[in-house]
């Protein structure tokens, strides 16, 4: 756990360091995704600003952690547990006869859930600056359950640490408008390479269609942006953990929302801040399963040369019980300009 912890706090301090200038665009989102168990079946569009104009990639790895308890008279569910998650994505510009700019973008991620080991630095953060438990304590310390039950019967019941491939997003990217205010239209699939009895898929097909721009301004030799963008989503049967039938009432139409801030001098750092939201993804009378979404995320990149970056950050749950309690992701991002 020491060792993990350095690990982080070193990238974290690394990603904020002045590097070599290169011409590069800001105005980048963050893939952020609502990484609660139930919400990992649902391949929501990875909203950006912009289409790439050169081959770039990024791995990322994150660390979240989360703990759920509601009952209703007919209906219980509990997410204890702790995900570790690694994606791998790349974006690809494409040649067009049409004046905007096109890319194709794929990412595919290896879930592992296990016990973890955050559980107790939670608790006490929480306790330092007043906020609510949501139900952690000792007792229930680097535990790992995810249960769901409804009407006395036990449908879902996960006690042991699983991991896997999951499911394979792939899509277009076009990019219209002019230089002051920019559109792009972006549309994904997500294949199903997962599995939902181990919460890493839907073994259904997603589709999804998104647009979002921004708009940004020059100060000095820095730059500060605003992005913004929204989807509408087809998600087939979600099996909701389950490695057959249908487990609860699914909405199969969602929507997600995206806007975000960044500030930084380009080729060297930045920083930003960025807001995500989804509608409701079951019918259901437990808070964890009807609610809507909302997480704020907070990172800073720094580069280590022309061509290689390094990104931190972390992300807070806004509505409590509808996504973890903290996350913080590390990722390494590679653009193939050579400015």
């Amino acid at each position: 756990m020491r060792a993990h912890c350095q690990t982080v706090c070193l990238l974290a301090l690394i990603s904020t360091s002045h590097a070599v200038l290169a011409a590069e665009r800001l105005e980048t989102a963050l893939d952020i995704d609502n990484l609660s168990p139930q919400a990992l079946g649902f391949g929501l569009v990875e909203l950006q600003p912009h289409a790439v104009t050169e081959l770039t990639g990024s791995i990322q790895h994150s660390v979240s952690n989360q703990y759920v308890f509601d009952r209703k008279p007919t209906e219980g569910v509990v997410f204890d547990g702790e995900l570790n998650l690694t994606r791998l994505a790349l974006r690809y510009p494409l040649e067009t006869s049409l004046p905007g700019q096109a890319e194709l973008f794929g990412s595919v991620g290896y879930y592992h859930h296990g016990e973890g080991v955050m559980d107790d630095f939670i608790v006490n953060w929480h306790s330092w600056f007043g906020f609510p438990e949501g139900g952690r304590s000792d007792g229930n310390s680097d535990a790992f359950r995810y249960q769901y039950a409804r009407d006395d019967e036990l449908l879902i019941d996960n006690t042991s640490a699983d991991s896997g491939i999951g499911d394979l997003r792939l899509g277009a990217r076009y990019e219209l408008g002019n230089d002051m205010l920019p559109l792009t239209v972006q549309m994904q699939v997500e294949l199903p390479t997962g599995d939902a009895g181990r919460f890493t898929g839907n073994d259904d097909i997603d589709v999804g269609l998104g647009l979002s721009g921004s708009a940004g301004s020059k100060i000095g030799d820095r730059h500060a942006a605003v992005y913004y963008g929204g989807g509408l989503n087809y998600i087939g049967l979600n099996r909701f953990g389950a490695s057959a039938g249908k487990i609860i009432d699914q909405l199969h139409w969602v929507g997600n929302a995206r806007a975000g801030v960044l500030y930084g001098q380009p080729g060297a750092w930045k920083v930003q801040a960025q807001l995500d939201y989804h509608s409701k993804q079951f019918r259901s009378e437990l808070e964890p399963l009807y609610a809507t979404a909302f997480q704020l995320s907070l990172s800073g990149t720094g580069y280590l040369s022309r061509q290689l970056a390094l990104q931190a950050g972390f992300i807070e749950d806004l509505r409590t019980r509808i996504s973890p309690d903290f996350v913080i992701f590390v990722s390494l991002l590679w653009s193939g300009a050579d400015a």
